[in-house]
């Protein structure tokens, strides 16, 4: 953890020194942009942490571990990636939700896919975004050509656990 924050803050010294050297009104616009972007940030990730508190409250947890449980093996899987493709909003609320399952014990192939799924799949993205602007031809193409690959990543997941040990 200090390690990530050590690296994320060089960054931001290293970045404010370059926006400084070219000029203050930059070092001025990126510092409203940010305090723009954080203030939006801090609305909403205590949300998200409740929304998930919740959740993983609500859930019962033999239902969690029987259906994407470590032991559901490749149904689980499979659960997952339509629970993935399914998960609502961006990162601040998906991964949240994400860590309470893990916690909860999802296993690491099911929380693979579900992942994968969120990352290829976002319904509501796809929905929102992608259909009235791309198309049902482009979504469909590209849900054709992508549908396997959140199961797949959750086999290969579970195939490395053999060899790796993380749960």
């Amino acid at each position: 953890m200090i390690e990530s924050l050590i690296i994320i803050w060089s960054l931001v010294l290293i970045l404010g020194i370059i926006a400084l050297r070219r000029s203050k009104a930059t070092l001025g616009l990126a510092v409203r942009a940010s305090a723009d972007q954080g203030r939006m940030l801090l609305l909403r990730i205590p949300l998200a942490v409740l929304a998930t508190t919740f959740l993983v409250e609500l859930l019962p947890p033999e239902l969690m571990r029987d259906s994407i449980g470590a032991e559901s093996g490749i149904a689980g899987i499979m659960i997952a990636s339509v629970a993935g493709a399914l998960l609502p909003g961006g990162p601040f609320l998906s991964f949240p939700i994400a860590v309470a399952l893990f916690k909860a014990g999802v296993g690491a192939p099911q929380m693979m896919a579900l992942l994968t799924a969120w990352s290829v799949y976002a319904v509501h993205r796809t929905l929102n975004f992608e259909l009235p602007m791309m198309g049902g031809r482009f979504i469909l193409l590209r849900l054709a050509s992508s549908i396997m690959i959140p199961p797949l990543v959750g086999i290969a997941a579970m195939l490395a656990l053999r060899w790796i040990s993380i749960e």
